[in-house]
């Protein structure tokens, strides 16, 4: 059996090192744009906070491919997909063929036209690496002119947020939405977090969007309409945007991913997808979603794997992802989609320190954003896991 995974990030990685787990003596060839053997991006914010070592982020030996018997065809891109004669075509000329084909890929970030000194992305080792070389050149600095931006609501931006707090940097938060993480929290649940924010000398701009870069090779400030904002470093998170059109001329059902059954399988037969580029159905919720979390992406590599080997086992879990604002923790839980919720049931309030979202939809719970109240995590998550509506 030959199986063939685009995408060397963990769901790949993970999805190979089941399959041999599987199938001893299967032909696993992994195709990666990547340069570098599997790193957890998870872990590159405490590499550049300097709290574990930049060695430390990898999570295979450089020996584990060979040993595992797993071919990593390393800063190789694939350019089409032959769904039916079952080949990959990538853009060094070679043609790869497979009886069963994971599609595993990431987005491409958003970015500034401009590529100027002073811009950081954040996705990859490299970008960590760059960063951490700016925030380097920034300490030289007289104090009274250091400055920092960040562009976004993300999680991204707030990886940028507690960096800069860290580095005790005034700066800057210029946002599209009113509240962060794509609109998700309420007035009060973002309020929590905007005082913290402010305390640590960083300036909150809801609904104002940077117009234009200043400089002509190292970055000088950003101007926002009218306004001009003198900085020294910008940090931008304002997205990924997958590339489906290979997928799609392939014929592939695609819409903001391509789009899976609970098994992880594709409109084509043998062809599979998972992890940030997958628009699987949502067993909890109900409906096809994208999910770009690290969990996420690493349970689906298992049950992916599980699948393409023959077993059919679909992909249920509650999804969560949580992250640390300034030392305020924000969860997500399952569908947090105030859009698509019947109602919102909210726990705790600002003059508490604290507040719970509860998504209801067709008579039970959904989804949940928690902030600074993770107390409420576990009941939340059994209640959408069990299907149940929130208890009378």
């Amino acid at each position: 059996m030959k199986f063939l995974i685009i995408g060397g990030g963990i769901t790949g990685t993970t999805a190979a090192e089941e399959l041999r787990k599987l199938d001893k003596d299967a032909e696993i060839t992994i195709v990666s744009a990547e340069r570098h053997r599997l790193y957890s991006r998870v872990l590159l914010p405490r590499y550049i906070k300097g709290t574990l070592p930049r060695e430390r982020c990898f999570l295979k030996p450089e020996t584990w491919y060979s040993e595992k018997n797993i071919k990593c065809l390393f800063e190789t891109v694939a350019i089409s997909i032959d769904a039916k004669g079952k080949t990959v075509s990538t853009i060094d000329g070679e043609t790869i063929a497979f009886d069963k084909l994971l599609l595993a890929t990431s987005g491409n970030l958003i970015k500034f036209p401009n590529e100027l000194r002073g811009i950081s992305y954040l996705r990859t080792i490299d970008d960590a690496d760059h960063l951490i070389e700016l925030l380097g050149e920034l300490a030289t600095v007289p104090i009274g002119k250091r400055r920092a931006g960040i562009v976004g609501g993300s999680f991204i931006a707030v990886e940028y947020l507690n960096f800069f707090a860290q580095h005790k940097l005034p700066a800057d938060l210029f946002m599209l939405e009113e509240t962060f993480f794509g609109g998700a929290l309420d007035a009060d649940s973002f309020a929590i977090l905007r005082e913290r924010i402010e305390t640590k000398g960083i300036c909150v701009h809801p609904k104002k969007s940077t117009s234009r870069l200043i400089g002509k090779t190292v970055l000088e400030g950003v101007e926002c309409g009218d306004e001009r904002f003198d900085l020294s470093l910008l940090g931008v998170g304002i997205g990924v945007r997958p590339d489906l059109a290979m997928f799609g001329a392939a014929g592939l059902d695609v819409d903001r991913g391509i789009i899976t059954n609970e098994f992880l399988e594709t409109n084509s037969p043998d062809v599979f997808a998972a992890g940030d580029v997958a628009e699987f159905f949502d067993l909890y919720a109900d409906r096809h979603v994208v999910v770009g979390n690290w969990l996420n992406a690493q349970a689906q590599g298992r049950i992916v794997a599980q699948n393409m080997f023959g077993e059919r086992t679909p992909f249920s879990a509650v999804r969560a992802y949580s992250t640390s604002v300034c030392g305020i923790e924000v969860v997500f839980i399952g569908d947090a989609d105030p859009e698509l919720a019947d109602s919102i049931v909210k726990r705790g309030s600002l003059a508490e320190g604290g507040v719970t979202q509860i998504f209801v939809r067709d008579g039970r719970v959904v989804g949940a954003t928690l902030v600074n109240r993770n107390s409420d995590r576990a009941e939340l998550t059994s209640l959408i896991r069990e299907r149940s509506g929130l208890p009378s």
